[in-house]
């Protein structure tokens, strides 16, 4: 089925008096993975590229800046801010693979289920920010 059929589907089940009825209807069950598709969708249409940067001079100043768009919007910022975003992703992205890892162990060779694996995560992370220590460059940005 075509996207557009998708989005026109749902309007259908959502706006049954029109698209402009100010009192649609709850979507059903099985309406929530077809609006998750369409907001999926929208997204990537409006974003025309999922991340881009482009080094640019200001014309004003004359300092180097980043031009980044992300999901359709555009910002400029300085090179110290670039830095600063890319210590905070990569320090992210370290973070959720630990506990990504820390999950699969939980479940996997200790045999708890979902619930109190992520119970458990709650607990580890509720620790981590009093006892910030242990992460990698905490010194630096704590």
């Amino acid at each position: 089925m075509k996207h557009s059929e998708l989005i026109t589907g749902l309007r259908a089940r959502l706006f049954p008096r029109g698209a402009h009825d100010i009192a649609p209807v709850r979507p059903q069950a099985d309406d929530y993975d077809l609006l998750l598709a369409v907001a999926q969708i929208c997204t990537r249409l409006e974003s025309g590229a999922d991340f881009s940067i482009a080094n640019v001079v200001s014309h004003r100043d004359g300092q180097g800046k980043l031009d980044v768009t992300w999901l359709g919007m555009m910002t400029q910022i300085e090179p110290v801010k670039a830095r600063e975003i890319a210590w905070l992703l990569l320090e992210g992205a370290a973070i959720a693979e630990s506990e990504s890892s820390l999950i699969r162990f939980l479940q996997d060779r200790i045999g708890l289920k979902p619930e109190g694996a992520a119970q458990i995560l709650q607990d580890f992370r509720r620790h981590r920010e009093h006892d910030p220590t242990g992460l990698i460059g905490a010194e630096e940005t704590h």
